[in-house]
């Protein structure tokens, strides 16, 4: 059995009010410091939070 290593892909859109986050991948508990990390700086980018589809 070969495993393959997990990836997460955050795509962030801004918009005129909130910034668009699209998450897609297998988060895991390595993939979570590097997805909280890209979440925060989309958070501190938006004037009224996040979107996510």
């Amino acid at each position: 059995m070969t495993s393959r290593p997990a990836h997460v892909a955050v795509v962030v859109e801004p918009g005129p009010e909130r910034v668009l986050a699209q998450v897609s991948g297998e988060i895991d508990m390595d993939q979570a410091p590097a997805l909280r990390q890209e979440l925060t700086a989309a958070l501190a980018a938006s004037r009224a939070g996040l979107a996510s589809t």
